[in-house]
């Protein structure tokens, strides 16, 4: 009985991440190909409810169904937001563990943020834009010229990673955790049952 209940939350949670992935809108200051979704806060739920595996669970339903249904990377977006994805919620699950409050709920938010931030720099660089480049036949030249358009910071790709890529997950991974803190009032008591 419990294996299902688990297992419904995760579809439930899954399926309201997809959706939320299809809601994605541009912040301004920020080049037009990194978009604003909260697709991660149900995966964040799920991790710090029922652990670490279910928001992994929950990442890779979302990026496949997403892949399938409304991608256009050839999968490569959806392989980034995944993998991107795995820190924050495991790193937020894995700091919540060690005190099931609304507190510790905020500083597992923000670990889940950094490492993310963190994990998104170095994978952009060394594998993303480099896939973007020769799977899709994106040039990082081009990226970057979009990128250098709102930010004249931007110059190369080190830059492109410093102040586009990071300041932007530090910003969605602190909207998150603000979202979390926040609903954590109502699922707070989920939260602390569910393991």
């Amino acid at each position: 009985m419990r294996t299902r209940v688990r297992a419904l939350r995760i579809t439930i949670l899954s399926a309201l991440s997809f959706i939320l992935m299809l809601i994605e809108f541009p912040i301004p200051l920020f080049p037009l190909f990194l978009k604003m979704d909260f697709s991660d806060l149900p995966a964040l739920i799920a991790a710090l409810s029922m652990g670490p595996l279910s928001g992994i669970t929950v990442e890779l339903i979302k990026n496949i169904l997403h892949g399938f249904l409304a991608g256009h990377t050839a999968f490569i977006g959806e392989s980034a937001n995944f993998l991107v994805g795995i820190f924050f919620v495991v790193t937020a699950s894995l700091v919540h563990s060690a005190s099931r409050s609304r507190a510790q709920a905020l500083y597992s938010g923000l670990a889940g943020t950094l490492a993310m931030t963190t994990a998104a720099a170095f994978l952009n660089f060394f594998l993303f834009l480099p896939l973007y480049e020769s799977v899709l036949g994106i040039p990082v030249e081009a990226v970057i010229s979009m990128a250098s358009a709102v930010n004249r910071f931007v110059t190369d790709k080190w830059s492109l990673i410093l102040w586009s890529m990071v300041p932007f997950n530090l910003l969605k991974g602190m909207i998150l955790t603000l979202m979390l803190s926040v609903l954590y009032r109502k699922l707070g008591g989920l939260i602390k049952r569910a393991g």
